[in-house]
């Protein structure tokens, strides 16, 4: 129940969760696209603290690090991109009703 102050935020709470995620939105060529499915898989921690700002506008700011559990590589305008070497981290920033 407790508030912290931070100039025009105020804190309130905080989650932490464990993300695990697949897809596969890789593919630039259609015949090739179906034919290479294969998922590619992460897993990661999650860190969200919840408050409100700018006259009790609900807000949040989420920090994510992921680690690849795939590697693969694709080519993109003739240019290769490699994927699952390196862990990746996201900051977000949320505004919800």
């Amino acid at each position: 129940e407790k508030h912290h102050k931070a100039k025009w935020i105020i804190f309130q709470n905080s989650t932490a969760g464990i993300i695990f995620q697949g897809g596969d939105a890789w593919g630039q060529k259609e015949e090739i696209m179906y034919k290479d499915f294969s998922l590619k898989k992460s897993v990661g921690v999650q860190f969200r603290i919840n408050g409100f700002s700018f006259y009790n506008y609900p807000t949040a700011i989420e920090f994510e690090y992921h680690i690849p559990l795939n590697k693969f590589e694709d080519e993109f305008n003739e240019e290769k991109i490699l994927y699952g070497e390196d862990a990746r981290s996201y900051v977000k920033i949320l505004f919800d009703f």
